[in-house]
């Protein structure tokens, strides 16, 4: 009667928690199963017993002797036949090792291994076997006979695993374990998330200490010295930048004289300085050299010996003419003392304490901030995990395939 009412949906449904889930199965089944186990263990003793005797027959074979008149050349083909048959029937029957007998799938692969294995022993010894038979036809028949019930015994073995449906049973208890290590991993990242919400709060409130500690190093004196220098030096850049530009504009326009002079000339690498940088040039040349390549030049323009277009010449000419030795070397002058002036700033700002402590504040916060983006980038990705097992849809899962199974309905709690 309480199976007409499972059946029909009539009866009250059972409450199974989820971590005794198998055993559950493992009592609703234990008849079932206790006789598949009795049928197996009953099948592999008939296995054994018959791997026993077709030893014992192989042996009969062996010394088995041929009855009657023969022809000679007959018994020594068949001696041949046999000796073939042995080794082949030896190495069949050694391969024959069946798996533990609550491996249930590994007992339906070996099956057909088995069959795999008994064919190809069938095509190697069917010659054999034939000749055999011609002289000992009740050893080898009862020999294939042995084999053919150990084929059958496998056979039925299968088959009263396939009707119990304990392969689905298994199916079940697998995903009964998959599901156990989804909630596992699942509570894991909630407690890893709760960790790092954790982490962040203590990173917040490190995040804010550091930056009260930055506003107030900013109101320091010593800060603000370090302000007043950083202004000073970027002057002094400023300053730089601008005598650089001063001395490009002074050699501007000389560049296409300065290529065709410098062809043969014997200042020529201090002519190519000039063209590359006169900047560098001006500080590296400190024989002011170019001026006598200049002298040189403006002779040569005069005499239009470069060959320059009018408009050329006459500035060419121009720009040489205020390019004097004082202006160089009071450009050269200049240079160097600003490069000074930026080194002794650069040496005070460095030594300055409040910016040291304010990298040292700065690289703390940088780091602070970049830990609370891995940990919020974590968290975000932990969620979108733990989201993907819904339990309430795994249990609902493992109802149904409980439900086929056993056709009783069942709530996993």
């Amino acid at each position: 009667m309480n199976f007409l009412k499972n059946l029909f949906g009539l009866g009250k449904k059972e409450d199974v928690e989820l971590s005794k889930a198998e055993a559950w199965l493992d009592n609703y089944f234990e008849e079932d199963l206790k006789n598949l186990k009795g049928t197996i263990a009953e099948y592999y003793q008939r296995i054994e017993d018959r791997k026993k005797e077709l030893e014992e027959k192989l042996e009969k074979l062996k010394t088995a002797k041929v009855e009657g008149k023969t022809i000679l050349r007959e018994v020594q083909f068949m001696e041949g036949n046999r000796e073939a048959y042995e080794k082949k029937l030896k190495i069949f029957l050694q391969d024959i090792q069946l798996p533990e007998k609550n491996r249930y799938g590994e007992i339906i692969e070996h099956y057909s291994l088995f069959e795999d294995d008994l064919n190809e022993f069938g095509k190697n010894t069917i010659k054999s076997y034939s000749i055999l038979r011609e002289f000992f036809d009740k050893i080898a028949t009862d020999i294939a006979r042995d084999i053919k019930d150990i084929e059958k015994s496998l056979e039925y073995m299968v088959m009263a695993i396939e009707k119990s449906r304990i392969m689905e049973l298994e199916k079940i208890k697998n995903k009964i374990h998959a599901i156990n290590r989804a909630l596992e991993t699942r509570e894991e990242m909630i407690q890893n998330i709760k960790e790092k919400r954790r982490n962040i709060k203590e990173q917040e409130d490190r995040k804010l200490k550091t930056e009260k500690e930055l506003e107030t190093l900013k109101k320091s004196s010593a800060y603000k010295k370090y302000l007043s220098e950083l202004r000073e030096k970027e002057t002094v850049l400023e300053e730089i930048s601008k005598e650089k530009n001063n001395i490009l504009q002074l050699f501007a326009g000389l560049d296409k004289a300065l290529k065709k002079y410098k062809r043969g000339a014997l200042n020529e690498k201090i002519i190519d300085l000039y063209l590359e940088n006169p900047n560098n040039a001006v500080l590296e040349d400190e024989q002011f050299e170019i001026v006598d390549v200049l002298d040189k030049l403006k002779k040569l323009v005069e005499e239009d010996k470069l060959e320059l277009e009018d408009k050329k010449k006459e500035k060419t000419l121009q720009t040489i003419d205020a390019i004097h030795i004082d202006l160089l070397i009071e450009k050269r002058k200049r240079i160097l003392e600003l490069h000074a002036n930026l080194k002794e700033k650069e040496h005070i700002l460095s030594k300055n304490p409040a910016i040291l402590n304010y990298k040292d504040l700065e690289y703390k916060l940088e780091h602070i901030q970049s830990m609370l983006r891995e940990d919020e980038l974590s968290i975000s990705k932990l969620e979108q995990n733990r989201d993907k097992i819904v339990e309430s849809e795994l249990k609902k899962e493992l109802e149904k395939d409980i439900n086929d199974i056993a056709r009783i309905k069942i709530n996993i709690i």
